[in-house]
């Protein structure tokens, strides 16, 4: 399968407060290696997308702040592909820079925006997922994955994920 036109972005500016004092604004979750694996949920998601996207296209956007933290826990990453918030910014604002940028790299680009601090328990299916949605997306079809909604809800830290 050709993946030059497959490209991912990162979600890394967040400062895991909620998780405090074990995350901190120094050091957030996503930094943390808080499932005792030897691994940060940075690192993890890092390597889940390696699966589905050459490491070359590969973007993580964060602050200036965590830039650092970055590139110590992700040696491999450029800093090309380290896109700096010019200031803390909303979600749908870092998904805009970030696809403006890849954008004017590659106007083939398909693009997944992924969060530094998700658990995915079975990321085979979360890669054969992603890959579907790679050769099903196109100029007309915009792909979505997330957990089926229960009830209304605009806070995100309030979904609850059952196992069935």
């Amino acid at each position: 399968m050709n993946t030059s036109n497959h490209y991912a972005v990162i979600l890394a500016s967040g400062t895991g407060v909620r998780l405090w004092p074990m995350s901190t604004v120094k050091k957030p979750k996503q930094f943390l290696d808080l499932l005792g694996i030897g691994k940060t949920f940075i690192q993890i998601t890092y390597n889940r997308l390696k699966k589905v996207v050459p490491e070359e296209n590969i973007f993580i956007i964060t602050t200036q702040d965590y830039a650092e933290l970055v590139k110590k826990q992700i040696p491999t990453v450029t800093d090309q592909n380290i896109i700096l918030e010019p200031r803390v910014m909303s979600t749908a604002a870092c998904n805009l820079l970030a696809a403006k940028i890849i954008h004017s790299k590659n106007e083939n680009a398909k693009l997944i925006v992924a969060p530094s601090d998700h658990l995915i328990y079975d990321a085979d299916d979360f890669v054969n997922r992603i890959e579907v949605a790679f050769n099903y997306a196109d100029d007309d079809h915009l792909i979505s994955l997330g957990v089926e909604p229960t009830r209304p809800d605009t806070n995100l830290s309030s979904v609850q994920v059952y196992e069935d």
